[in-house]
């Protein structure tokens, strides 16, 4: 079980920041191809409870316009 806490208001602005407007970024290597693909497979072994899951379902559906509970922000 991962218990993730919500970003303070300081960390979201960040986050907002990092990911809505270009920038350049230095990038470097943090680790190897091999790592990523080993750390992919791990992934795909994290258990999701059924209603975790489905709520994701509902979140990501709900913001598709055709979606019978679409809300009207969305149609």
């Amino acid at each position: 079980k991962a218990r993730v806490r919500y970003p303070a208001i300081e960390e979201l602005n960040a986050i907002i920041e990092r990911t809505t407007r270009p920038r350049e970024v230095e990038v470097r290597r943090v680790m190897t191809g091999p790592a990523v693909l080993r750390l992919r497979e791990l992934v795909r072994e994290v258990p999701i409870v059924s209603h975790v899951r489905d709520m994701v379902s509902l979140i990501v559906m709900t913001t598709h316009p055709g979606f019978e509970h679409a809300p009207e922000v969305t149609r």
